[in-house]
């Protein structure tokens, strides 16, 4: 199939653009589910290549085509990282433009989505598609002329809240007594959406398997009044004087229960009159998420604070989850923790999972580097499947041996010393770390070993394509917290290719062997060489958040480096921690289908939620 569709892009090359543009229209809607596809279905795919040979010059890779195949068929693509995703996707969305029902693009972030559609609509618009994109800030007008494109660019986070935000224009609830008001424009009560029809997500694990821990929920959000949170800030004060057989810890699960005599002190403790206005059981679930909050959430790690808010990180990706809450009174917690003005609880208007959004579109289908992993989840929760696509070149991708120390502090000094020897060899560095934290403290050592490193993380995430764009040059060294949905590929130099590529260095093991892929997925692109290596101590976040208690160890004592057996413990604990993740996903959908159904029977919007005043 591959042979006769570069056969007919070939023999399209002397014809012009308007007579491709009158060709791709000629083809009509094109039947992707026949198990032999049509001619036009063959048609169409070779308009698509010869449309990106006149943009960019070159002919799409049978790795590409191979990819593209696989999304039209409904399937994940999973392709190496730097094989060319988004040019493969220009494939499925030519294919199913042709219904003329709209197709949206989900990106992993707004640059990314900027991005990808000027370089489709650039390629595309020579078939006489349009291409548009939406980004946080974004005006309800220019929302909806996007939306009426042939293909439309965004989040997750921008898709599902239209998609909330159109079944409250639908329904105009009054939410006890207010009207929740989105904007001026927004009183025009025809939704801004075509329905669902093609969903092609982009890094798919990321967005699918991660991020859907957390619901998408519009809400009414204020200050919250003086009484809650003088009763907060005694919460908070109750969680330091409890003794650790007053409090359960779950470690794995990140929970925390106070025993009979833990709540018998909550109970004969001290209360100041605002406390007196809330239950028994509200004061204990008050101290709980203080607890939780000390032991479990730390600044610069699942969190940063930015003009007086807290604001949370995305553990898979290490960006900022703007429009994000904890629910249940934890994020409340966390503020009084980090004392910055504490919101109320959202009231929640419309919500929905990213598990029952997805499930929503006709045709669902994806890409990513890393998603081998996630095919059993994947197919169980999204009745998709995963198909491998083989690299165009041949992996020149080495590891070196793991390295585990006893301390922190003996990992970023050997981190530092092969840095600075591979620096002074002229190769390029990438240090991966897992939190913001982190990021910064090894520049900090690297600093002492008169190294400067670039520092890409949420702080300074507006100057990430520079920063990446550079981290491939003679001597470079950058620091990043996370690399999934980076998008930017790492061009290395022609010095640093001969000397044998860029080196990643992974301080940690993250919470999945996805995001660790995704990582080492950074150096060897192409064919280029590259090396990775991983670096490990026994103070890492998996170990202290996992192990303690629950998995006790001997720690051995002060010596710097430890037996390569040590990594055994650590592939253990990761996938106790995946285990867990899945299992919370599992839950959520469970619990919202039990919701959709009473909603059902009761003859209820499944997405709208009443509340009272």
């Amino acid at each position: 199939m591959i042979e006769r569709i570069r056969n007919t892009a070939r023999s399209l090359d002397s014809k012009t653009d308007s007579e491709l543009r009158s060709c791709y229209r000629s083809l009509g809607s094109v039947q992707v589910s026949q198990a032999r596809p049509r001619a036009e279905f063959e048609m169409a795919l070779a308009l698509a290549c010869e449309a990106c040979r006149r943009s960019f010059g070159f002919r799409l890779y049978d790795s590409q085509l191979l990819a593209g195949l696989t999304m039209c068929r409904g399937h994940i693509a999973e392709l190496p990282t730097g094989e060319g995703k988004t040019l493969a996707a220009l494939l499925p969305l030519a294919v199913h433009s042709l219904a003329g029902r709209g197709a949206h693009v989900v990106t992993a972030n707004d640059y990314l989505a900027r991005r990808d559609a000027e370089i489709v609509g650039s390629v595309l618009g020579r078939l006489g598609l349009s291409c548009a994109f939406i980004e946080r800030g974004t005006d309800t007008i220019k929302r909806r002329q996007a939306y009426r494109s042939d293909i439309t660019y965004g989040t997750v986070s921008e898709f599902g809240f239209d998609f909330l935000r159109d079944r409250l224009r639908a329904g105009d609830v009054d939410f006890g007594g207010r009207v929740l008001v989105l904007s001026a424009a927004d009183t025009h009560r025809r939704p801004i959406r075509r329905a669902e029809y093609l969903a092609l997500v982009d890094e798919a694990d990321s967005i699918l398997i991660d991020q859907a821990k957390t619901p998408l929920i519009v809400g009414t959000e204020s200050i919250a009044n003086t009484e809650l949170v003088q009763a907060l800030r005694w919460a908070d004060a109750v969680a330091y004087e409890l003794a650790d057989s007053d409090r359960i810890v779950d470690t794995l699960k990140r929970q925390v229960s106070l025993t009979v005599s833990g709540c018998r002190k909550v109970t004969m403790s001290n209360k100041p009159d605002a406390v007196t206005m809330f239950g028994r059981e509200r004061t204990y679930e008050m101290v709980e998420c203080a607890i939780t909050a000390h032991l479990f959430y730390h600044r610069d790690k699942q969190y940063i604070v930015e003009s007086g808010r807290v604001v949370i990180i995305d553990e898979g990706t290490g960006r900022k989850l703007l429009r994000r809450r904890w629910r249940e009174g934890l994020h409340q917690a966390v503020e009084i923790k980090e004392s910055v003005p504490v919101q109320s609880e959202q009231l929640s208007a419309a919500r929905v999972t990213v598990q029952s959004y997805f499930r929503q579109y006709t045709f669902l289908t994806g890409m990513t580097g890393t998603a081998s992993e996630s095919k059993r989840e994947l197919k169980h929760m999204y009745r998709l499947k995963t198909s491998s696509i083989p690299s165009n070149f041949k992996c020149q991708r080495k590891r070196m041996v793991t390295r585990v120390f006893s301390t922190q502090h003996a990992k970023w000094e050997a981190v530092a010393e092969e840095t600075a020897e591979l620096c002074a060899s002229g190769r390029s560095v990438l240090i991966g770390t897992a939190s913001v934290q982190a990021s910064e403290c090894v520049a900090g050592f690297l600093a002492k070993h008169g190294i400067h490193a670039a520092l890409l993380n949420a702080r300074h995430h507006e100057e990430e394509a520079r920063i990446v764009a550079r981290a491939g040059q003679p001597g470079q060294v950058t620091v990043a917290t996370n690399m999934a949905g980076r998008g930017t590929d790492i061009r290395i130099a022609e010095a640093v290719r001969t000397l044998g590529g860029l080196h990643i260095i992974a301080t940690e093991r993250h919470s999945s062997p996805r995001i660790d892929r995704q990582l080492i997925g950074r150096c060897a692109r192409q064919g280029d060489p590259g090396s990775y290596r991983f670096m490990l101590s026994l103070e890492d976040d998996l170990l202290s958040a996992v192990a303690t208690g629950k998995f006790p160890f001997r720690h051995p004592g002060p010596t710097r480096e430890l037996s390569r057996l040590w990594v055994l413990l650590f592939d253990f604990l990761q996938q106790q921690v995946v285990r867990r993740d899945r299992q919370s996903r599992r839950n959520l959908m469970r619990r919202e289908q039990e919701g959709l159904i009473r909603s059902q029977n009761l003859g209820l919007d499944n997405y709208l939620e009443l509340f009272e005043a």
